[in-house]
């Protein structure tokens, strides 16, 4: 997969794959906080602020438990890792006290619940909010220094695959910067090709969603396994969805 040298170099050898051997990276970002400014006046700057009591019942957060405590965990300043049981309890408590405010945990249709602003307030991922920020110019988006999550989705080949040899050339294919850059116009993600950005349109290349995102890129820690600790955070998720 020669085109793969065009990958910027800050996304090789990733933690969940430290040599490189199995993955490469198609798309990256960081999580998030979205905001419509018709109805939040003030720009957010912490995590705390998804808790202001001003936008009860119009706070929208993804579904997904990792995402979610993740938030909780950066308020205190620990790791989106933490193993630490008490710090997971604290985590739940703030959580269970957001979750009068929050409307829906929604990842599918939550782009399209910003665009007609049900929500006012919520956390999103960067791609995501830069699709909204098409749709609707009055959310912006913001990366609490508290820190937060980066995620990159990947191209990997399954073992036993029967058409290795095709399965790269697509990925050599897709890794053309010219193609690339013809394909992140389209899905409007930050693109992790460097050579491609030459070939990307001015307005790509001045979403100010995209540029959050990128910039923020420094604050964000990896997920890692947690091992039997998840099993933690999965009955706490559970609790927290039924509200308990």
């Amino acid at each position: 997969i020669p085109n793969a040298k065009y990958i910027s170099a800050d996304l090789r050898k990733l933690p969940f794959d430290p040599t490189g051997e199995y993955t490469l990276p198609y798309t990256t970002g960081i999580t998030g906080i979205i905001y419509n400014k018709k109805y939040v006046k003030e720009t957010p700057a912490k995590w705390d602020d998804l808790w202001n009591t001003e936008y009860k019942g119009h706070v929208l957060l993804l579904n997904d438990c990792r995402e979610v405590f993740s938030v909780a965990l950066k308020k205190h300043g620990w790791s989106n890792n933490s193993t630490d049981p008490a710090q997971a309890e604290a985590a739940f408590k703030d959580l269970k006290q957001l979750n009068s405010s929050v409307i829906a945990y929604d990842t599918e249709n939550l782009k399209q619940k910003f665009i007609a602003e049900e929500g006012w307030i919520g956390i999103m991922w960067s791609g995501d909010a830069a699709f909204t920020y098409r749709e609707n110019n009055n959310v912006g988006f913001v990366v609490p220094d508290q820190g937060s999550l980066i995620w990159s989705d990947n191209f990997a080949i399954p073992k036993g695959c029967k058409n290795k040899e095709l399965a790269e050339k697509f990925m050599n294919y897709m890794y053309d910067p010219k193609v690339s850059a013809k394909n992140w116009e389209f899905m409007n993600c930050a693109n992790p090709n460097d050579e491609a950005l030459k070939y990307h349109s001015q307005a790509y290349l001045d979403d100010p969603m995209l540029k959050i995102g990128k910039e923020s890129i420094p604050k964000g820690e990896w997920l890692t396994d947690i091992g039997d600790s998840i099993t933690m955070y999965d009955r706490y998720w559970t609790e927290l969805k039924a509200g308990q």
